[in-house]
């Protein structure tokens, strides 16, 4: 369950949060979009399909580093990564959990 708050604070005011976060069970898929000289490619569109499913479970956008991140996954399980680069023809990438 996703949660979210807002806090309005007055000039000079100074608020702290502390988050627990619940342990969660599954795997994830993390990685580096990199370009052709190997340098991280940000803002690169990323796809996470379970295999044989028409439509994607999840999509992200790589950040200024070139990291993406997908979780918690079922195990054992074959998704598909499809990665759009700029200009660039779509590579699409298996990966069993």
């Amino acid at each position: 369950m996703a949660m979210s708050f807002f806090v309005k604070t007055q000039p000079g005011e100074r608020v702290e949060a502390s988050v627990t976060l619940p342990e969660q069970g599954g795997s994830s898929i993390c990685g580096v979009v990199t370009g052709s000289g190997g340098e991280p490619a940000p803002g690169v569109l990323v796809l996470l399909l379970r295999d044989g499913e028409p439509f994607p479970l999840a999509q992200c956008v790589s950040d200024e580093h070139g990291l993406f991140g997908f979780g918690p996954l079922a195990e054992e399980q074959l998704y598909q990564l499809c990665v759009f680069p700029a200009g660039q023809r779509a590579r699409r990438l298996d990966v069993q959990l």
